[in-house]
């Protein structure tokens, strides 16, 4: 259905924290080469190159869950 098209497009979790992204280089070699950021404070922990495991991501100390009540808290499911 459309409903189902536009969430599967448009709804995505959006999880704070450290996360494995992937990355070009564009202002100079334009690799593209993989990385673990954290995506709320841009903190920089670690690269690893395109063909190799994942690593695992590093710990957060403190870290909250999303209430159940929360309307983000659907998404999380």
């Amino acid at each position: 259905s459309d409903e189902d098209w536009a969430r599967y497009t448009f709804v995505h979790n959006n999880n704070k924290g450290w996360m494995r992204e992937r990355w070009m280089h564009t202002a100079g070699c334009r690799r593209w080469f993989n990385a673990v950021r954290h995506n709320v404070t841009s903190e920089w922990h670690s690269e690893y190159e395109v063909s190799a495991d994942l690593p695992d991501l590093p710990q957060e100390e403190g870290t909250l869950s999303t209430p159940s009540d929360s309307p983000d808290a659907k998404l999380e499911k």
